[in-house]
């Protein structure tokens, strides 16, 4: 009983992450500028980081991708999308551990080296989100969203442990509100569909043609000469306005008043409503969980009574997905249980030590858990699969065990704590050496550093090797202790 409260009390200090980091020797660098950042000057950043990555001896190479994405290297890192203001750079390391000393070194260092932009340091591993911490902000007005997620972004900016905070409101464009007048625009017969589709075809193109190359569709569009990249904000009042009088033009600012603006490069939508998302990485080797809880109880204590009406708050990234795929993984692990117990009635035809057998599993947890807490390993999809294994072997080590001690009583006449202890001392030879060696079979997966399947390794072997001397010991006690009442199965049918 000891040990199973000790179990449930060091599992809370292991850090939960279901798919680990991927060990390689590489790394990726996002660099995001102003959207209106031109292509030179995104180069020229591009070139400066990549300069200073190629001054550390630990880096092999780097490969700069600018104004677009890296090819997919990585089975779950998804490249960002083209544009003149990002870049993105592949950095290669001598090894495994020099990628993980690198980022825990100079993550921080160079993440606000630029002031114009931002640098993300994104370490590879097997988790498909786009940011471990996401807090979707959901409402009505979009303009009652903005100030919350400042707040959760000032919150976050506190947090040591937490890097690249940002949000999909943070870059803003530059526009002109062009308001029509209603009775100018009426006396010259325009009317607001007729004015945007002009304005849209002078500013934007209209695609006239289209041209392919193979497979590839490249589309002509046709510009208007009356404004032209270098165009300045006085200029748009020159355009030329086609009315409902065939051959007739007037200028925009004679139907209509122009005034400088700010809008957001982005409007996003969630579930077909209004969403401000804000997003945040973890510095390499930090728990995700604790700073979810955080985040969680800053939301809970000062935010959600001053929520604007209609505002929600809900929780994406690795939140998200834990709390999809766990009742997932308990599902399956809870039916390789049930699995083991009915195979176990089906050979003990008792109740009583199929459930006294699975019951003693819980006897390696302990061992399990110590041996990921000492080697600060993170309890993943690997360590569920390592349990699995490690029921199947105390099960094997409870049914040599009780059915030697089955076999006396039922042969032997024997009572059950003679039984019991007979087949405590006639049965510790075999489980041990069969718990060793499988013990010592996992050592490569252990000795190899591997962050998929050195947890595996670490909780089959800790848990076998802790659990052994407990077993020999509690298994004839146990089986003592249930039949202790019962006669001899030979002297029943007498």
């Amino acid at each position: 009983i000891v040990l199973v409260i000790a179990s449930c009390l060091l599992f809370p200090l292991l850090k939960l992450r279901l798919f680990p980091y991927a060990d390689r020797n590489q790394f990726a660098v996002e660099i995001y500028l102003d959207p209106s950042a031109d292509l030179a000057h995104t180069t020229a950043v591009a070139d400066s980081m990549a300069t200073l990555l190629r001054q550390d001896r630990r880096v092999t190479s780097v490969t700069e991708f600018i104004g677009t994405g890296t090819p997919r290297f990585h089975a779950t890192y998804s490249p960002i999308l083209p544009g003149p203001n990002v870049a993105q750079l592949i950095v290669n390391t001598r090894s495994n551990k020099a990628t993980e000393s690198f980022l825990k070194e100079m993550e921080s260092r160079y993440e606000h080296w630029f002031p114009e932009a931002v640098v993300h340091f994104k370490q590879m591993d097997y988790q498909a989100v786009d940011a471990q911490i996401v807090a979707n902000i959901k409402g009505d007005d979009r303009d009652s969203l903005l100030p919350v997620a400042q707040k959760l972004k000032t919150f976050l900016y506190g947090q040591e442990d937490v890097k690249w905070v940002h949000s999909n409101c943070d870059n803003y464009l530059s526009s002109v509100n062009v308001e029509m007048d209603p009775d100018e625009a009426a006396r010259l017969g325009v009317n607001r569909t007729l004015l945007s589709l002009s304005l849209s075809g002078r500013l934007n193109g209209q695609t006239i043609a289209t041209l392919w190359e193979g497979e590839r569709q490249i589309p002509v569009v046709l510009y208007s000469e009356d404004i032209s990249g270098d165009s300045d904000y006085a200029s748009l009042g020159n355009l030329m306005v086609p009315t409902t009088v065939p051959g007739v033009s007037v200028p925009l600012r004679q139907l209509s008043t122009l005034e400088p603006d700010w809008e957001l490069s982005e409007l996003t939508r969630l579930a077909g409503g209004n969403s401000v998302s804000v997003y945040a990485d973890m510095k390499c080797g930090r728990s995700q969980p604790a700073a979810m809880k955080r985040l969680q109880k800053y939301v809970k204590e000062e935010l959600q009574d001053g929520l604007p009406e209609g505002v929600v708050i809900e929780y994406g990234g690795l939140s998200s997905m834990n709390k999809e795929v766990i009742p997932q993984i308990l599902a399956s692990f809870m039916a390789a249980v049930a699995v083991l117990f009915i195979f176990l009635l089906i050979h003990f035809r008792k109740v009583s030590l199929a459930a006294l057998t699975l019951l003693m599993s819980s006897l390696c947890l302990f061992g399990a858990f110590f041996g990921l807490w000492l080697f600060r390993l993170d309890f993943t999809i690997t360590a569920v699969l390592g349990l699995i294994s490690l029921v199947g072997i105390i099960v094997r080590n409870g049914i040599l065990l009780f059915e030697y001690a089955e076999e006396q009583r039922s042969a032997g006449g024997l009572d059950a704590k003679t039984a019991a202890m007979e087949a405590g001392r006639r049965r510790m030879r075999p489980i041990f050496l069969t718990s060793c060696t499988t013990a010592l079979g996992v050592l490569p997966m252990i000795l190899s550093g591997d962050n998929l399947w050195m947890p595996m390794g670490v909780v089959i072997c800790f848990g076998t090797l802790l659990s052994i001397y407990l077993i020999s010991l509690i298994m004839p006690v146990s089986y003592w202790q249930i039949f202790k009442h019962s006669k001899a199965e030979k002297e029943e049918k007498i």
